[in-house]
């Protein structure tokens, strides 16, 4: 913290302490909803959905069926993350 000083009668006094806060970009992560697989790199798309499954656009990673596989490796949703 940095202190800001004035001198009142031959004495020095803090008049007040600031905080420095260093300025750089802001950078804002939205949810996109996309997951992507982390064997192969395909990247489930909501806004896609997964046609070859009859999975409609619109269809969130979360209620996709249990039994869903990524349709390029075949591996399930648990080797899935967040894009």
């Amino acid at each position: 913290m940095d202190s800001v000083l004035t001198k009142t009668a031959g004495a020095i006094s803090i008049v007040r302490e600031t905080e420095t806060i260093p300025v750089g970009e802001i950078v804002i992560k939205t949810a996109t909803g996309k997951y992507i697989c982390t064997v192969c790199g395909y990247v489930y798309d909501p806004a896609v959905g997964d046609p070859g499954r009859n999975i409609p656009p619109g269809a969130a990673f979360e209620d996709l069926p249990d039994d869903w596989r990524c349709p390029r490796c075949k591996n399930d949703k648990t080797k899935f993350n967040k894009a």
